[in-house]
C-alpha cells in the first residue's frame, strides 16, 4: 500500500529499479521537509553566534590598529598584520553562519529530496542532491532489528540492524539513528515495520 505523498516533482523516477524480483511493494512516502530545531542544532547555532562575534571583535581591534605613517610598525610586514587578522575574521563568520544554519537547515533540505520506500525485506532511503546525485541506502528490516518510535507529529521511526543499541552516549546524543524521518502517517509505517519484522507483511 502506498501513502499519500505531497505534491512535489517525482526526484525518483525509476525508483523500481531499486526492488529486487522478490520484492513486493509495502509503502511508499515523503518526509515533510520542514525545518526542525533540535537542542544539539541549538547548542551549535549558539557557538557559531560566539564565534562570528569573537570574529567582528577581531576584526575591529585589528582594522583600529592600522599603524599611521611614520610609526615603528608601518613598515611591511607588521603594517599588514590587521588586514590578515580581518581576512581571517571573514572565514570565521562563515563557518560560524554554517553552524548557525547547518545542523538544522541541510537536514530539512536533504529530507525534502529524499524518498522512502519500504519493501517485505528492507527499507530503503533514496535522496537526490544537486551535485551530488542519487543516493541510495538499503537497511534490512529482521526480527532482531531494532525499531524506534517517535510518536511526534509528523512522526519518525528509526531503525539498527544491531540487536543491541551500542552506541555512545555522545552519539545517541547526536544522532538518533537511521529511518524514516517526519512523515505524517508514522504510527501506520511503524505497524507495517514490525509486520516485515513478523514475516507477514
Amino acid at each position: 500500500m502506498n501513502a499519500t505523498s505531497k505534491n512535489r516533482p517525482e526526484l525518483h523516477a525509476g525508483w523500481e529499479a531499486a526492488l529486487e524480483s522478490d520484492e513486493r511493494l509495502v509503502w511508499k512516502g515523503h518526509s515533510d521537509g520542514a525545518v526542525v530545531w533540535t537542542s544539539v542544532a541549538a547548542l551549535i547555532a549558539f557557538f557559531g553566534l560566539m564565534m562570528i562575534a569573537g570574529a567582528l571583535l577581531v576584526s575591529y581591534l585589528a582594522l583600529s590598529f592600522i599603524p599611521f605613517s611614520g610609526s615603528p610598525f608601518s613598515n611591511f610586514p607588521l603594517s599588514f598584520a590587521p588586514y590578515m587578522f580581518t581576512t581571517a575574521a571573514l572565514f570565521e563568520v562563515a563557518a560560524g553562519v554554517f553552524m548557525i544554519l547547518g545542523p538544522s537547515w541541510l537536514p530539512a533540505y536533504q529530507r525534502k529530496r529524499g524518498l522512502y520506500i519500504l519493501t517485505n525485506k528492507r527499507a530503503i532511503i533514496m535522496t537526490n542532491i544537486p551535485l551530488i546525485g542519487n543516493k541510495t541506502s538499503s537497511h534490512p528490516i529482521a526480527e532482531n532489528t531494532i525499531l524506534e518510535f517517535d510518536s511526534k507529529d509528523p512522526g519518525s521511526i528509526y531503525f539498527s540492524g544491531e540487536s543491541e543499541d551500542t552506541r555512545s552516549p555522545l552519539v545517541r546524543l547526536i544522532s538518533v539513528g537511521t529511518g524514516f524521518e517526519r512523515i505524517p502517517d508514522a504510527a501506520h509505517v511503524y505497524q507495517l515495520l514490525r509486520s516485515v519484522q513478523r514475516g507477514d507483511a
